[in-house]
């Protein structure tokens, strides 16, 4: 009775390994889509990694833009309030200067008058 038993357990455990085995032809007709599929992907990162490394120039090209532009402007903003002040100088000189032409204007009015 064991040794049946041995028989049929070895005929199925040959029967599983012989059926789980794999042919070269097989295999290679299972891969072929799977390393077209991989080679189209690596062709597709390959392009985004370019067009990236595009956008990353135009970035860094674009920062240092916006860096001059920046410096303009608080450049801008320094002369802006450097006139500013150059106005409020100038009017306070102007209110001086009519301050001392109607002082001037007095004393010749009282010349005439004398």
């Amino acid at each position: 009775m064991k040794k049946i038993y041995l028989t049929i357990f070895l005929f199925v455990l040959f029967g599983v390994f012989v059926s789980g085995c794999a042919t070269k032809d097989f295999v290679k007709q299972e891969m072929t889509p799977l390393s077209d599929r991989i080679g189209t992907l690596e062709q597709r990162v390959a392009a985004n990694e370019s067009k990236l490394k595009e956008v990353e120039g135009k970035v860094e090209a674009n920062g240092s833009n916006i860096q001059k532009a920046m410096d303009m402007a608080n450049k801008a903003e320094a002369d802006a309030m450097s006139a500013k002040e150059a106005a409020k100088n100038a009017e306070a000189a102007a209110s001086e200067a009519e301050k001392s032409a109607k002082k001037c204007e007095k004393i010749f009015r009282l010349e005439q008058k004398k």
